[in-house]
């Protein structure tokens, strides 16, 4: 017991000093634990984005997001990913668009290749790779024809996944591929989605190559629809 009459001694003091550094965690303990962080310099911009809620943010079921800022300037710069990715496709779909004026008057085959029926209300017929002539590129979309047919449309920007060459059929050849099929029948046309850019809707023809017109006659007879 320590006390005014009897001040400790400087041996009894420096092993007081001795135990005590041995109990006590240093600075550097502390710090690789990491409970002691050097402040973020002005200007680093050190962010750390944290998702904050897995609600779905009304009917457009975009999931909602919050960033915290550390160190960096406002939380507007959380926002640049899904900026850049607007910009990223909102530039694809303005190359899209060029590639496609470029290409006005041209000769392409679509990819899925358009279903067929026999008649508005008829049987299914299996698909002809027809052409189809780019009569015009506008500010709604492409329109385009069918050069056996005369069937035609508008495709939207957004029914076009990307326009492709065809070297081996001429300077003015191509291929669109596209996230929609296109529907003939009679004097109808009608456009569905697809689930992936260019692939068919599933059907009975799927296996189906190099068909032509000139055999549907014997097709429908022979599956006793005429």
């Amino acid at each position: 017991m320590l006390s005014d009459r009897n001040p400790p001694s400087g041996r009894w003091v420096i092993s007081f000093l001795f135990r005590f550094r041995l109990c006590t965690p240093t600075f550097s303990s502390y710090r690789d634990k990491g409970f002691l962080r050097r402040p973020a310099r002005s200007g680093q911009g050190r962010e750390s984005l944290m998702r904050s809620s897995e609600t779905l943010d009304g009917e457009d079921g975009r999931t909602r997001w919050s960033a915290r800022k550390r160190g960096g300037a406002g939380d507007s710069d959380a926002l640049r990913p899904s900026l850049q990715d607007a910009i990223k496709l909102e530039a694809g779909a303005a190359m899209n668009r060029d590639a496609l004026k470029r290409n006005a008057w041209s000769r392409v085959r679509i990819r899925p290749k358009a279903k067929r029926f026999f008649g508005e209300a008829g049987p299914q017929l299996p698909p002809v790779d027809d052409d189809w002539l780019v009569q015009d590129v506008g500010e709604e979309g492409v329109r385009i024809s069918n050069t056996a047919t005369g069937h035609r449309t508008v495709l939207g920007y957004d029914h076009i996944h990307h326009f492709m060459s065809d070297p081996d059929r001429g300077a003015r050849s191509g291929f669109l591929i596209l996230n929609v099929q296109i529907h003939i029948g009679g004097n109808r046309l009608w456009i569905e989605p697809t689930c992936r850019p260019g692939e068919a809707l599933a059907d009975q023809f799927e296996a189906v190559q190099h068909w032509s017109r000139e055999a549907d006659l014997a097709y429908l007879q022979r599956a006793g629809f005429i």
